[in-house]
């Protein structure tokens, strides 16, 4: 982060609570789109928010916030993106941008969003900060993970857009396992997966799809179902919604502070109990998928340029070959040692 871009990070952990002032238009102006906007607004559609410091860090890299601020004045007089920020009393907030329907249309005619993506006005429905922190925070922490990972990392999915649907008589598929069977899998479990990112990822064994959670609760009751269906997921149907050749997929839970980060560890340690066993062999050959794949960061670690996170032990508590308690660091995928 230079002197000159604002810290985004910072910004978001102050504005708890505080309503929005929405900018007003002065003439209106119309300007002609170059390349460069049209992704602007193909992100925005896609991701929802995005402020000035963060549309800095994707398209103007390694320049100034002047020549940022100006295209983007531009853009929001010509009516294709609206701004807000949270009021305050002294100093200001950079500009958080959101599409207008003139900016999604004109997305839209880039020919390259996704199918299935709407409009949805923001203006007439957002009256407090809090409501957009989430997003805000979940594409920083993408754009801080895309700093380590690089070329790695080859598609960023938005919330609207990272929907999974497991496919139609999946239940009576996984009782079919070839291969072997699937012990105490919650079937209730099998539904849609919906992410609040959904990344693809290049590495050294192959590509894999990486699921983005990220908390503010700090609630463990508001998270079990979500626990409950990556497990499902993870162990029984992935194979079924994933191309082949894709590696096994991973969700990364992000914590707030160390406190949160323990007591998720300690919730899916005890949650996460469904395994596959191949025919014919014992609990101890049990494998649990969901157990090496379910993920939890800190959200200062990817500030702090550590692509790390934890994971409960291989074992659930009781299994013959549990030796202890402790949770195992593990490093994110597409990064150094991937």
């Amino acid at each position: 982060m230079t002197a000159e871009r604002p810290d985004t990070l910072a910004e978001l952990r102050l504005a708890e609570g505080k309503l929005l002032g929405w900018d007003e238009r002065k003439n209106g102006a119309r300007c002609a789109l170059q390349p460069r906007d049209a992704e602007i607004l193909m992100a925005l559609a896609r991701y929802r928010f995005l402020t000035t410091a963060q549309i800095a860090e994707l398209w103007w890299n390694g320049c100034g916030m002047r020549a940022v601020r100006k295209r983007m004045t531009q853009l929001f007089e010509a009516g294709l993106v609206e701004r807000f920020r949270p009021q305050t009393i002294r100093g200001a907030f950079q500009w958080t941008y959101c599409l207008t329907s003139d900016g999604f249309r004109a997305a839209q005619q880039s020919g390259e969003l996704p199918a299935g993506l709407k409009f949805t006005p923001r203006r007439e429905r957002l009256f407090d900060y809090r409501y957009v922190i989430h997003d805000l925070r979940v594409n920083e922490w993408v754009i801080r993970y895309r700093q380590l990972a690089g070329e790695n990392l080859f598609g960023w999915h938005g919330p609207d857009e990272a929907v999974i649907e497991p496919p139609r008589n999946l239940k009576e598929e996984i009782n079919a396992h070839a291969d072997g069977y699937y012990g105490d899998l919650d079937h209730h479990a099998v539904r849609p997966i919906q992410p609040d990112a959904r990344l693809d990822v290049a590495g050294a064994a192959g590509d894999l799809m990486m699921f983005v959670e990220y908390d503010r609760t700090r609630r463990v009751d508001k998270n079990y179902d979500k626990f409950r269906r990556y497990e499902a997921f993870l162990t029984g149907w992935w194979h079924m919604a994933i191309p082949d050749d894709w590696r096994p997929p991973l969700v990364v839970f992000v914590c707030q502070d160390e406190d949160h980060q323990l007591r998720f560890l300690r919730a899916a340690d005890h949650e996460l109990v469904a395994y596959f066993s191949p025919h014919y062999s014992g609990a101890a050959d049990h494998r649990y998928p969901a157990r090496e794949r379910m993920l939890f960061a800190l959200e200062e670690d990817i500030h702090q340029a550590r692509a790390i996170a934890m994971r409960v032990p291989p074992w659930p508590r009781g299994h013959q070959r549990r030796t202890d308690n402790v949770a195992l660091r593990t490093t994110l995928p597409g990064v150094p040692d991937d």
